[in-house]
């Protein structure tokens, strides 16, 4: 592990890469490193969905003021497009109603289970107590495979949480031309986040915006002790568990913007001539 941010939610050790001919195990890349030639390449093999619209040569650290400031072993590590992220700009939509828009069927969550209304207001209460930075490991989905039982830095700091009615509140999206249901868009910006965290956090929202009489003492104590489980007592006296979380579907879920701040000078080649 290195130590500079973010290095110490990663298990094990940072694996070195050559960033020269002299480096072992150095490969060139493809087409005499023409990134032209390789983006044009790419987006011939790629799938219709995916589109790769601009490339850089490995960044190199801006000599300026801020520098001053990074550690002498930071500088010496090449650029980690994971790693060196300042921040990540997520957003999810989805939609509430008695029937679902079927032209976005893939791309928006509709909100089921009898669901038909949405209050925004306590959604964003909801949203603004998790604010800040906090111990999110009550919001991270469970490891799989050879990841189970990774030992992993939890503690996140989420920036803002903006909540909007597409088409009523947000003037720069059109709203869905489908009578039958609201749709919302949830815009989520933090330092860095964990395995299904913004999923899961959306899911709280809507559970919050659509279930008024939830309790919000119950999102304060799982920010706090790091479990969603609470105490119920039934009718034989017997006391028993129930696990309040909900995570939302990968559909609807957009990373919108990685944030590296001014420490990386890229050379862009649409900027070049």
């Amino acid at each position: 592990q290195g130590n500079y941010r973010g290095a110490q939610s990663i298990d094990g050790k940072r694996l070195p890469h050559p960033t020269s001919p002299t480096d072992e195990g150095f490969k060139p890349l493809p087409f005499g490193s023409d990134l032209r030639r390789m983006v044009h390449a790419l987006n011939k093999m790629l799938p219709p969905d995916v589109s790769v619209v601009d490339a850089s040569p490995a960044p190199t650290m801006c000599n300026d003021s801020d520098s001053d400031n990074i550690g002498a072993s930071e500088k010496r590590l090449p650029f980690h497009p994971s790693l060196h992220t300042v921040s990540k700009t997520y957003s999810y939509t989805f939609s509430i109603g008695e029937m679902h828009d079927p032209l976005r069927c893939r791309d928006v969550w509709h909100v089921s289970h009898g669901k038909t209304s949405f209050d925004i207001s306590r959604a964003r209460e909801c949203a603004s107590l998790m604010c800040g930075t906090h111990d999110f490991i009550a919001f991270r989905g469970a490891f799989r495979g050879n990841e189970r039982g990774k030992v992993q830095n939890t503690v996140c700091t989420i920036k803002t949480i903006q909540i909007v009615e597409v088409g009523v509140e947000d003037s720069d999206e059109q709203p869905f031309p489908f009578p039958s249901c609201s749709t919302y868009k949830v815009t989520i910006i933090g330092d860095r986040f964990l395995y299904k965290m913004v999923r899961f956090l959306v899911g709280t929202i809507v559970s919050y915006g659509t279930d008024n009489d939830r309790p919000l003492q119950e999102l304060s104590d799982a920010l706090t002790t790091g479990e969603w489980k609470i105490n119920n007592t039934n009718t034989s006296g017997t006391s028993t568990s129930t696990n309040r979380r909900l995570c939302a579907p990968a559909k609807g879920l957009v990373l919108d913007y990685i944030d590296y701040g001014n420490k990386w000078e890229f050379d862009w080649i649409k900027n070049s001539k």
